[in-house]
């Protein structure tokens, strides 16, 4: 199973990703925003990252500028679970280390989990 770090500051959405998965065993973290993200990443060393876009504080591209994942964490996959639509945004953000890009209005939130044992079998 994976440690996995949601990064999400809508509450109800946080609750959900974090039962469905941590039901499913994984081991999860939450943080909601990109502030506590990045404490969290220090110290729970995630597999895989579910990283909102608009968030308080410090938004997604924030925080991937300070997590910096291509050169400090490339074993690290993150997923960016967002309604942002904004191609030039998701294609910064795909530079700055995103694996995929998810809009959170076609996706399901108990698709995650598939989606979750998919890259978990990456590795």
């Amino acid at each position: 199973m994976a440690k996995i770090l949601i990064v999400e500051d809508n509450d109800m959405l946080n609750t959900a990703y974090t039962f469905m998965l941590t039901s499913q065993g994984h081991e999860v973290a939450s943080a909601f925003d990109g502030l506590q993200g990045l404490e969290h990443a220090a110290t729970f060393m995630p597999d895989i990252i579910l990283l909102d876009y608009l968030m308080p504080r410090l938004d997604g591209k924030g925080f991937l500028e300070r997590y910096n994942a291509k050169q400090d964490h490339p074993e690290v996959k993150i997923l960016l679970l967002t309604n942002l639509s904004d191609e030039e945004k998701i294609q910064e953000s795909i530079q700055l280390g995103v694996f995929k890009h998810l809009l959170k209005a076609k996706f399901e939130p108990h698709q995650l989990v598939s989606m979750i044992d998919e890259i978990n079998s990456i590795k």
